[in-house]
């Protein structure tokens, strides 16, 4: 039988230098502040055609547009921005959702033969993960990615000089990583695999409502709780910093406040505007800290039962929020921003207050908050089971459950899998 392949993460020796190095020694010697260039508003996209023209010669105005096939009409209104100021615009619209490997090859294989300088990706994570590989494998062909460090100098931006996102939804904060999860489907089972370097990061990010006001109820509150647990994740991750907790702490204020009324009232610009930049901010505060163990729950889940990431990391963050607090007493700064009174009150009280509101405003959104509550899919308590022993290597394996502040046996995170399908409060 074919031996699987592992990612650099799975390794013993690797796990043990990020367990290391993520801790606060470390940090203190060096961390960073990665970000993109950011144009927001609906003027964005008609700047942007004039700032190309001026960073690119005529001969350079080559510019392949990334897009899902759903999406296509989104891409022809940038390239006919473009267009009108001399760019020769090329639409690939390949994309399918949990980004399979051989879709980046395909893209790659128009990439030789277009030829573009400019990279721009419309779309959600989906979208934004495959740009970021299309943009790895054209300019590397040969890398292996598998063995890819977030902090290996590749000398990128050789055929590619600007990669451009711009988000169809606010939640995954892709736009703003430096990261990308694909699913190599030359293993079997298919397997996700968690694909960093600080190379990646896009370069421009535009923010423009016409881009999300489509969105629908569902996935307009999916996202956002994407993004809610990104900004609480990036707290409580080993690797947390001071800039990413100022981050954080305004994108959780922004998407409580902003999320019930773009979920409500789809039009609502204002909210849509905030929840954009909610979902940005959360982007940035993972992209330079890390995330916590729900992330790796949730992309377990995602894997076996092709859950929506942002309901599967919701899902998980209150059971693994429990779990951690055994470590750490870093939830009674969130507690406040959820609206919990935390004067002259136990750790423990505010805990299971903070627990309350954060399921409270989970239903607020018509979203469940056990996996038995779940109806998109059912999944019945047998067949979550039957899987248990693959869900729990899954999230074992995960790099973000390298970054936790409690860190987890197999018992454990086994554990948490099923007090999380009854919606048990985590005591141990």
């Amino acid at each position: 039988m074919e031996k699987l392949k592992k990612p650099w993460y799975e390794f013993p020796q690797q796990k043990e230098f990020v367990l290391r190095s993520s801790r606060e020694a470390p940090r203190s010697f060096l961390y960073n502040l990665w970000i993109p260039k950011l144009l927001l508003g609906k003027a964005a996209i008609g700047f942007l055609s004039i700032y190309l023209k001026e960073q690119l010669t005529e001969e350079e105005r080559k510019v392949l547009i990334i897009v899902d096939a759903n999406l296509e009409t989104l891409g022809t209104r940038v390239e006919k921005s473009l267009s009108a100021r001399g760019f020769i615009c090329k639409i690939w619209n390949g994309v399918l959702p949990e980004t399979p490997i051989e879709t980046i090859n395909d893209a790659v294989k128009v990439c030789e033969e277009f030829n573009p300088r400019v990279l721009i990706a419309i779309g959600g994570g989906s979208t934004l993960d495959t740009s970021k590989m299309v943009f790895l494998m054209y300019e590397q062909p040969n890398i292996d990615y598998y063995n890819l460090l977030p902090i290996n100098a590749l000398g990128l931006r050789k055929k590619i000089k600007h990669l451009i996102a711009i988000p169809t939804t606010s939640g995954t904060g892709a736009e703003a990583t430096f990261a990308s999860m694909v699913m190599d489907t030359t293993q079997n089972p298919p397997k996700k695999v968690y694909i960093s370097s600080m190379e990646i990061l896009p370069d421009i990010v535009i923010l423009s409502t016409e881009f999300v006001e489509n969105l629908p109820p569902k996935l307009t509150a999916w996202t956002g709780v994407d993004a809610l647990v990104h900004a609480m994740s990036a707290y409580f991750s080993s690797c947390h910093n001071t800039l990413s907790d100022l981050i954080s702490f305004d994108a959780i204020r922004l998407i409580l406040k902003y999320l019930p009324r773009a979920y409500k009232r789809g039009r609502d610009t204002e909210a849509r505007e905030k929840m954009q930049i909610a979902a940005f901010l959360s982007g940035v505060a993972i992209s330079n800290s890390g995330v916590a163990m729900e992330h790796s729950l949730g992309h377990s889940l995602g894997s076996v039962f092709q859950i929506h990431h942002g309901l599967a990391v919701g899902l998980y963050a209150p059971y693994v929020l429990q779990f951690m607090s055994k470590n750490t007493d870093r939830f009674t700064t969130i507690a406040k921003l959820f609206g919990v009174d935390t004067q002259d009150k136990s750790n423990e009280e505010v805990l299971k207050e903070l627990i309350q509101k954060y399921k409270e405003f989970l239903r607020s959104l018509d979203c469940p908050t056990s996996i038995s509550d779940l109806t998109d899919p059912i999944i019945e308590k047998d067949d979550y089971i039957r899987n248990l022993d693959r869900l729990v290597q899954f999230a074992h394996d995960d790099l973000s459950t390298w970054d936790a502040l409690r860190f987890p046996t197999k018992e454990d995170i086994q554990k948490i899998f099923l007090y999380a399908y009854d919606g048990k409060d985590v005591d141990f």
